[in-house]
């Protein structure tokens, strides 16, 4: 999942920012792919970021890899949120692009990462001092490494992810997906939600919804047959989880697609 020689990795153009964002505010990367990296750190509030196939929570502690080229629109929900962003670029001296060059997800959350906190903190501060270049970027590669360092601890959370992705037709139930990464399923449960923030239900209902969305829009399907496709229990039940994800009923959310 990472780049693991950190020696390779070279930061350069770091620019720092201190962000206060009321509820209302979003800022979008949907129309141009982001042109560099960052990693964002919650101080207070919280971001929720939408892609084409998922939403993405991140609150208070929580750490947000954006990686280079990744689309997305960024909502802040809370009375106020506070983050600290670091913009940079990142080469590889062996080629490879960007530090989680084997992970295909464009944006990657690390949950409850108070630990960092002092160091996001310390870069804001040389990032405002002029002269504390070498600062600035010993610090930034301290946070990459222990990032880094937290998805090498955590190879069972990247292969249970992976077996969750993998099930692309959602034919799994929660138990044979666990018998595939041999764990049980209340340690598989358990290992997702903390590494992730969310359920493996809720995470897979909206890889369901985002797929739904995709076959909505092509008119070849009923609500009864993409329930039936997506392993929902019933039309009803797929139109509520679809109502919950999107604010609109399946029918609604066609009426205002092919009216936009």
């Amino acid at each position: 999942m990472v780049n693991k020689n950190m020696a390779d990795l070279n930061f350069r153009d770091i620019y720092v920012h201190n962000q206060i964002w009321q509820r209302g505010n979003f800022f979008s990367y949907e129309t141009e792919s982001r042109p560099y990296c960052g990693i964002c750190f919650i101080v207070s509030g919280g971001i929720k970021y939408k892609t084409e196939t998922a939403d993405i929570s991140a609150s208070i502690g929580d750490a947000v890899i954006l990686k280079k080229d990744a689309r997305y629109r960024a909502i802040f929900d809370a009375k106020l949120t506070h983050d600290i962003l670091i913009n940079f670029y990142c080469e590889s001296l062996n080629g490879v692009d960007g530090f989680f060059s084997e992970s295909e997800d464009k944006i990657l959350m690390f949950k409850n990462r108070g630990d960092l906190q002092k160091m996001f903190f310390d870069i804001l501060s040389y990032g405002l001092t002029s002269g504390r270049e070498c600062m600035v970027k010993s610090v930034l590669y301290a946070i990459v490494d222990g990032l880094c360092s937290f998805c090498g601890n955590n190879a069972e959370f990247i292969r249970i992810k992976q077996a969750i992705d993998a099930d692309v037709e959602f034919k799994l139930k929660e138990p044979d997906l666990a018998e595939r990464c041999s764990v049980s399923v209340s340690t598989f449960q358990r290992i997702f939600k903390k590494g992730y923030g969310k359920t493996v239900s809720e995470y897979r209902n909206e890889l369901r919804i985002a797929k739904a969305k995709e076959l909505l829009i092509t008119g070849c399907h009923s609500i009864e047959e993409l329930a039936d496709r997506l392993g929902f229990c019933d039309s009803a039940y797929f139109s509520r989880c679809f109502k919950k994800t999107e604010g609109l009923s399946p029918k609604q959310y066609l009426k205002h697609y092919y009216t936009m």
